[in-house]
């Protein structure tokens, strides 16, 4: 059976990858994502937080960042922005830029103090896109924000895991105030 269309019309492979990622990021109390109380993670056990490679401030100026490793396919990176210090109405601009023969696709979540979710989403690129960019907005009750950034292959070939040539690769994630 195929992954197609499983999480809502029109959805591939990739949009399920991102939304493992997304969810990744709520498991366990500790999570970047956080939990809405400790022991919420109990269907994973004492399953490790996904590793963050980069929790910043809010930015006051634009910001980049990359990856503290390259993604393998199916890999993510998780990026965590507080909004402590943002003016009420901020937006967080999120830019991405990606090398070519990587098809990366870029998810967030916006979390309050209480650990609770608010929202997810994901940030739109096309099928052979070496971008993506996208003003995320409504962070008023939002603590933070969790950004995602996931590794669903090649655009040149269909995903197979017994592939046994892996390519991991990089990005440029630039954060700004809006």
């Amino acid at each position: 059976r195929s992954f197609a269309g499983r999480l809502f019309e029109g959805s591939k492979l990739d949009d399920l990858l991102v939304e493992f990622a997304l969810s990744r990021a709520r498991f366990g109390a500790s999570a970047p994502g956080g939990a809405e109380a400790a022991g919420a993670s109990g269907a994973v056990g004492d399953a490790p937080p996904a590793r963050v490679d980069w929790d910043v401030p809010w930015p006051t100026t634009p910001r980049r960042l990359g990856p503290a490793y390259p993604l393998e396919p199916t890999g993510s990176s998780y990026i965590v922005v507080h909004t402590a210090g943002a003016p009420a109405g901020a937006r967080l601009r999120v830019e991405a830029a990606w090398e070519e023969h990587a098809k990366l696709r870029l998810g967030f979540l916006r979390v309050d103090k209480g650990g609770r979710e608010l929202s997810r989403g994901r940030i739109a690129s096309s099928p052979v896109a070496r971008e993506a960019q996208m003003s995320i907005a409504d962070l008023d009750q939002a603590e933070r924000v969790v950004l995602v950034v996931t590794n669903v292959g090649d655009p040149s070939f269909h995903f197979d895991p017994d592939d046994v040539v892996f390519e991991p690769h990089g990005y440029a994630l630039t954060l700004a105030p809006e």
